[in-house]
Formats: C-alpha cells, sequence, structure tokens
C-alpha cells in the first residue's frame, strides 16, 4: 500500500537534529534503566543515605568525607543487619554504582532541558512537540522524586526498598522511555502505513502486553521472585507450583505471593512469544505492508532473544549482568512495539 503522510501538528519542518537530540535522550534512558538494575542487583542502592538533587554532585574528596559518608550508612538497617563486617573499601564499592545512577539521572536532565529551552526561544522546536517535551521534562523530575521514595522505604525497619515503589519507579522509566522514544519516531518518521483496523488493533494490544509484563517484572525484582524455584521450565519441578494461590483474599497472590509474582510473569511472557508469532502471520496472511511486516518480524525476533535472555537469568541464579541485559532488552522489545504501532494509521 502506499504510505499515507500525518504530519502531526500540521507542520512539514521537523529538523532531523531535533530527532537525534531525542534519540541521545532515549539511549541515555536506556543506560539509566540498565544501570539502575545494576544498583539493585548489586544491592548499591542504599549506599547514599541522603538526597540532595542540586548539591550533591561530586562523590567524597577526601578521607575524611568518604569516613562521614561511611559513618551515616552505619546509621541504616543495612549496616547494622546486613554489611555490619563491611569496611570503606566494601562501602565504597557499592557506593559508586549508585553515585553513578543518581549522576547519569542529573545528566540526562540537562541533556533534556537545555536544548529543548535553547530550541523553543530560537522557534526550532516544532510547536506539536513543545506541550509534550514539557510533560516529560516534569515527568522526569517526578522520575528523581519517585527514586527516592523508593530508597527511603529500604532506610527504614527493613534493609529491602518496597517491592511496590520499586515497579512505580520502574514504570515511570518505561513511560519517559517511550515518550522520548514515539517523540523521535514522530520527528524521523511523520508518515505512516495504512492498514486493517485488526492489525493495527492487534498491534495495540501486544503494546499493553508488553507493558503489562514489564510491570509483572518491576515486581519479580522487587520481591527477588527469581531467586526461588530457579528452574525452567518447571517450578520446583511442578508445572504449577504448590502454594501459587496460599494467600487471602485471592488479589493478594498477585502481588505479594513470590510463587504467584514468577509464575505470573512466566505466564505473560509466554504470552508475549505467542502474539508476537501470531501477530507475525496475520500481517504476512493479510499481505500488509512489506515494512509494517518485517517489524513484526523484528518484534519476533526480540521477544525470544528477550525471553531466552530470562530463562539464562533464572538458571544462572540472577547474575547481575545478564539480568541487568533482560531489563536492557525489555526496553528494546518495548521500543520496537512502540515502533510498530508509530508506523501504522487506520484505514
Amino acid at each position: 500500500m502506499k504510505p499515507t503522510f500525518m504530519l502531526r501538528g500540521g507542520e512539514k519542518d521537523r529538523p532531523k537534529k531535533i530527532g537525534w537530540w531525542l534519540v541521545l535522550c532515549t539511549l541515555l534512558s536506556l543506560g539509566m534503566i540498565v544501570l539502575g538494575a545494576l544498583t539493585r542487583l548489586t544491592q548499591s542502592g542504599l549506599s547514599i543515605v541522603d538526597w540532595k538533587p542540586v548539591t550533591a554532585w561530586l562523590p567524597p574528596m577526601n578521607d575524611v568525607a568518604w569516613q562521614a559518608a561511611f559513618d551515616a550508612y552505619k546509621q541504616f538497617p543495612e549496616y547494622q543487619r546486613v554489611n555490619f563486617s563491611m569496611d570503606l573499601a566494601g562501602y565504597k564499592s557499592i557506593y559508586w554504582l549508585e553515585y553513578a545512577h543518581r549522576l547519569l539521572g542529573r545528566i540526562i536532565g540537562f541533556v533534556f532541558a537545555i536544548p529543548m529551552f535553547w530550541w523553543w526561544s530560537r522557534g526550532v522546536l516544532p510547536r506539536f512537540l513543545r506541550g509534550r517535551m514539557l510533560g516529560l521534562l516534569v515527568l522526569g523530575g517526578m522520575q528523581g522524586f519517585v527514586g527516592w521514595f523508593m530508597v527511603q522505604s529500604g532506610l527504614v525497619d527493613v534493609p529491602h526498598v518496597s517491592a511496590y515503589r520499586l515497579t512505580i519507579h520502574l514504570l515511570l522509566a518505561t513511560f519517559l522511555f517511550a515518550g522520548l522514544w514515539w517523540s523521535a519516531l514522530d520527528v524521523f518518521f511523520p508518515e505512516s502505513y495504512s492498514v486493517n483496523k485488526s492489525t493495527r488493533n492487534r498491534a495495540c494490544v501486544f503494546l499493553l502486553l508488553v507493558w503489562t509484563t514489564i510491570t509483572a517484572g518491576g515486581l519479580v525484582a522487587g520481591n527477588r521472585a527469581g531467586l526461588i524455584m530457579a528452574d525452567w521450565p518447571t517450578m520446583g519441578g511442578q508445572w504449577i507450583p504448590d502454594g501459587l494461590v496460599s494467600m487471602t483474599p485471592l488479589w493478594r497472590n498477585l502481588l505479594d505471593n513470590i510463587i504467584t509474582i514468577q509464575f505470573q510473569h512466566r505466564m505473560l511472557a509466554y504470552c508475549v512469544v505467542l502474539f508476537a508469532i501470531f501477530q507475525f502471520w496475520t500481517m504476512v496472511r493479510d499481505g500488509v505492508h512489506g515494512r509494517i511486516t518485517r517489524l513484526g518480524f523484528f518484534v519476533v525476533l526480540a521477544v525470544l532473544v528477550q525471553v531466552s535472555l530470562g530463562v539464562g537469568t533464572l538458571l544462572l541464579g540472577v547474575t547481575p549482568a545478564i539480568a541487568a541485559c533482560h531489563q536492557g532488552m525489555g526496553m528494546l522489545v518495548l521500543a520496537v512495539s512502540l515502533m510498530l504501532c508509530h508506523r501504522m494509521s487506520s484505514p
């Protein structure tokens, strides 16, 4: 089919430098998500016990400052109950990842905000992007606050952050990533291809399924549910593990039962694989435009890689490098799924 050109906002002028800036911000947000995963997996996230988003750009610069940071860390449950034998060198080893995670967040804020306001003031930023960019800037600020809100939950009583807050933090990160990537696509690909309604609806349902699976993955990470029943394709040698619905009321199992949390993430992942294959098959069957069909094929490939990384993460005992790649690949699955929806228009 011939492309139907859709110029959102009615503007033809879409400077490519705006698109590349948005791609850069998207890649930085992907790096932030992967670095956040490594921070969590190495149990480094509670090493900095205060939040100074404006002033704390530099790490401790001398022995006195390092000792002061370590002494502050000693006042909280993670040191008192878990790392009580840790020395200053051990503290430094967990400090640097959390520091890098926070520093990258600040850098992303400047890389996003300064060009945005500069191009806006010069009339270069397309009008249809302006409100969206302001929204993403606010969302980025909220993400920093939610990150500290999450850390605070691990500084009181139990030295482990709330799974709910961690999942919210992850979801906000995916919204930022998606908003940046979709905006970049708007600049580079204003045209879309006409497809039938069922094809577009399937792509939208698939995108929702991917987002739901990522949310379930956040609950797995927050509850460390990947550390139990580390076999595959069964769980604890069973297809339907014992204790799957042991909590009452029933809905609590979906949020608090670590067996159910791992099981539901697995089932959602299987659904994603089957749906991706089905979606691609229907594109071939219906003769959907070649570029859209190729995107459907890339979706299948990305999903298969992601599931392989998930199985590897489980069987290897949640090795930080593999688990972080699994989280990063989840964002790439989201990216290609968003691109598939973006390139389609209604008949």
